[in-house]
């Protein structure tokens, strides 16, 4: 790396658009949603120390990828490799996905109930009062005035 191109790396204009970037990409790597050891990656240098006008040529990444994509010329793939984790870790991760899944479905429901229109949701109240009274023993259906069901 050349002596200007280092001094233009410390300088508070690469520092504002590094910002201006990182804010673009919601401070995560655009290759694998890290939020470590951010750096700003050059795709082409026809637009060296005149980026902000070319905010595009630019690619926010984390140490390991921007390596990668050095190393290899190419995108690194977007998983990284996992590192093993402890039985302890490995339990605690799986109940997580478990309440993250419990969590999803419930809010899918919930979703799926919203949509329903007024007379959908009617139907279903009634459905649910008569699933009651069904339950209930005979001679208490009586007493509540219900002698026939549906």
């Amino acid at each position: 790396m050349n002596k200007k191109y280092r001094d233009y790396l410390d300088s508070a204009e690469w520092k504002t658009i590094r910002d201006i970037k990182l804010k673009e990409a919601d401070n995560k790597c655009e290759q694998c949603g890290s939020r470590r050891r951010l750096q700003v990656h050059h795709l082409t240098y026809r637009h060296i120390f005149n980026e902000y006008y070319h905010l595009e040529d630019l690619l926010v990444v984390c140490k390991a990828c921007h390596e990668a994509i050095h190393r290899q010329g190419k995108k690194p793939d977007k998983k990284k490799p996992k590192r093993k984790l402890s039985k302890k870790q490995a339990k605690k991760q799986k109940l997580a996905g478990q309440v993250k899944k419990a969590a999803r479905a419930k809010r899918s429901t919930i979703l799926q109930d919203r949509a329903l229109s007024k007379k959908q949701k009617r139907l279903k109240r009634k459905a649910t009062a008569l699933k009651k009274i069904e339950n209930q023993p005979v001679n208490k259906r009586v007493t509540l005035g219900i002698t026939r069901l549906r």
